[in-house]
């Protein structure tokens, strides 16, 4: 059974999502700048707050905090990820750039084109500090981790330079709204939406 998140105002959501087949989309500058554009553009009209960040070459990791009391953290994603996929695979197309192929699935219709992996990716409700922290921690880490970087701050496509108050740098994060944070309502029709 997929993990379960809820949409509960005063949630912030750590959230993952990898491209198909782990095909290094995001490798190079102009898809990363496309990724942050679609990524603005929800932020703006969903009225969403970025806390972190991270583009790697498969994958995204995102500190996301909705400030509607009403969000669907589905269409959030579908914001983020459908723009983006479109242009990306319309550039590619135009590019007759190879890595396209790495995305094409034969299907019942015929061929088509999957940027993404299946489904809303990897979502989990944060309602405490301590998680927000640890969240913030393992994003900024991770291409430490990957080996791609010796310090945070060397990686430009992460929030560490934001936060640390660069200010070049692809998308500016908002600052973390502390308050009402700690031990926020963490049930939902009676299930533990905690990490």
């Amino acid at each position: 059974m997929p993990r379960q998140s809820y949409n509960i105002a005063g949630h912030a959501h750590f959230v993952t999502c990898s491209s198909y087949h782990r095909c290094p989309i995001l490798i190079d500058d102009p898809a990363r700048k496309l990724l942050v554009e679609s990524l603005d553009a929800a932020r703006r009209r969903l009225h969403l707050e970025l806390w972190a960040y991270v583009i790697m070459p498969e994958h995204v990791h995102l500190l996301l905090m909705p400030r509607e009391n009403a969000y669907s953290m589905a269409e959030i994603l579908k914001r983020v990820k459908g723009p983006f996929a479109k242009r990306l695979i319309d550039i590619w197309r135009a590019d007759d750039d190879p890595r396209l192929g790495q995305l094409r699935i034969d299907g019942p219709s015929g061929p088509s084109i999957r940027v993404w992996e299946r489904g809303g990716g990897f979502d989990r409700n944060l309602y405490s500090h301590e998680r927000i922290r640890r969240a913030v921690e393992y994003i900024e880490w991770n291409p430490v981790r990957r080996g791609l970087v010796s310090d945070p701050m060397d990686w430009v496509w992460s929030s560490a330079r934001a936060r640390s108050g660069i200010t070049d740098v692809p998308i500016q994060i908002d600052p973390i709204c502390w308050d009402g944070i700690e031990n926020a309502a963490i049930t939902d029709r009676g299930h533990t939406t905690g990490v």
